[in-house]
């Protein structure tokens, strides 16, 4: 039995990123004793016997080899003590911590508002930032600093079996348009289009920002999103609500998205009864171990309208996370030095786990099929957009989710939905 909830897949892909335990650099010993050390404490939410624990470990085994006047102490907690502790400590100056994991770029966004975080700016160099890919920070900068390097970032996007496609007798849609039509052939055969777990309302937010982006365009979402602008303003978000709405009444996400959560709709697909479903860039590698014909499964934006201006602007960066540093720490030039080298050292090992898209260049021997395919879809996209539940506030995002759930159901009202977003974007 597959069973896949939003927490334990967020611990999945960050877990399953860390599996492989070579270093980024060779780093000559230059160890000198006697020379009294430095402590720097590092915070991170996976246990010492996960690969994830392992894998930091030996990076800071190669880093004290390298730098023998610091010592770094690592602490780890489970994830949701972890996350109760950061948020408390920064109410105050967090004394014990220096180097901290979090996800980014809500809790990010809040610390550098509250001037908790020390900018990396200083102390990054051209070669660092030349093995980021371009657009990579976006998350991680506010008004020009850099606050952290991305270790991975994951998408939207829509896994397809074709299989399914070909026993219908239809073609894999380039746009809303054929998506319509081909949906109501697989119906006929039995087949749901497009399954999507909107039950965990984190999916049906993904499901409109999908839609919602190749209707009005990354800018104009990036500025509602930051308050700039209004969304009655801009009629496409109501033209992409009004969309999923009349998708959902032809049946084009099943009878009852609703009711389905995530790992139902995986496994839907996996079985043979969905055609597509809607999932992030992790749902890749349960895919290439479920016996399912590599070659039969295609991966795809979500399709634009026929006359779309904004095709290849991809919601990303779902669940992002990065190291930070305390603005308070004692010794911020050693805290940023260690930052940056766990994060190349983390980062630049995506592909090799198999579950994430590298923002590094990253060696792509070890890629597994599908993944390979998401990240030939996402490479050279420069433009996108964070999802919106992990830019507004805790409050703010679960009501435009819950929004968004709303379209799922045979009562809508669309203008109630712009005008919900544009006083909730407006807190």
């Amino acid at each position: 039995m597959r069973k896949y909830t939003p927490v334990l897949m967020s611990g999945l892909l960050i877990m399953s990123m860390l599996l492989t335990s070579c270093g980024i650099r060779h780093i000559e010993d230059q160890e000198k004793p006697g020379e009294e050390q430095k402590v720097l404490n590092v915070w991170h939410q996976w246990g010492g016997d996960t690969k994830s624990g392992e894998l930091i470990q030996e990076a800071v085994s190669h880093y004290e080899k390298a730098h023998p006047d610091i010592k770094i102490n690592i602490h780890s907690l489970s994830t949701k003590t972890y996350t109760t502790k950061i948020t408390m400590d920064f109410v105050g100056t967090a004394e014990d911590v220096d180097v901290f994991y979090y996800q980014v770029p809500s809790m990010m966004n809040r610390l550098v508002d509250a001037d908790k975080l020390l900018p990396l700016n200083e102390f990054l160099t051209g070669e660092v930032l030349s093995k980021i890919k371009p657009g990579r920070l976006q998350d991680m900068t506010v008004d020009k600093n850099i606050y952290g390097l991305p270790l991975y970032s994951s998408v939207f996007v829509l896994y397809c079996n074709q299989k399914l496609f070909r026993e219908a007798g239809v073609e894999l849609p380039d746009t809303s348009e054929e998506f319509l039509e081909a949906g109501r052939e697989l119906l006929k055969h039995g087949i749901t289009p497009l399954a999507v777990g909107a039950q965990d309302a984190w999916l049906a937010g993904g499901l409109y920002e999908s839609a919602a982006v190749t209707m009005v365009g990354a800018d104009a979402m990036k500025e509602v999103l930051n308050g700039d602008k209004t969304m009655a303003e801009n009629s496409e978000f109501g033209a992409a609500a009004e969309q999923l709405h009349a998708f959902f009444e032809e049946g084009m996400f099943g009878e009852q998205p609703l009711n389905m959560t995530e790992f139902d709709a995986m496994d839907a697909f996996l079985d043979g009864h969905a055609a597509m479903f809607l999932d992030g860039t992790w749902a890749s590698e349960y895919i290439d171990v479920s016996g399912m014909d590599p070659g039969d499964i295609a991966v795809i934006a979500y399709p634009p309208s026929a006359d779309s201006r904004y095709v290849g602007n991809y919601v990303g960066s779902m669940t992002s996370g990065s190291f930070l540093v305390n603005k308070n720490t004692e010794l911020p030039g050693e805290a940023a030095d260690f930052t940056i080298y766990l994060t190349e050292y983390l980062g630049t090992r995506v592909y090799e786990s198999g579950s994430g898209l590298a923002c590094w260049d990253a060696d792509q021997t070890n890629i597994s099929p599908t993944l390979k395919k998401v990240a030939a879809l996402w490479d050279g996209v420069e433009n996108f957009v964070p999802a919106w539940d992990t830019v507004l506030s805790i409050e703010s995002a679960q009501l435009h989710l819950n929004e968004c759930q709303g379209l799922l159901q045979h009562d809508v009202d669309v203008e109630q939905f712009l005008r919900e977003h544009d006083e909730l974007l407006g807190k």
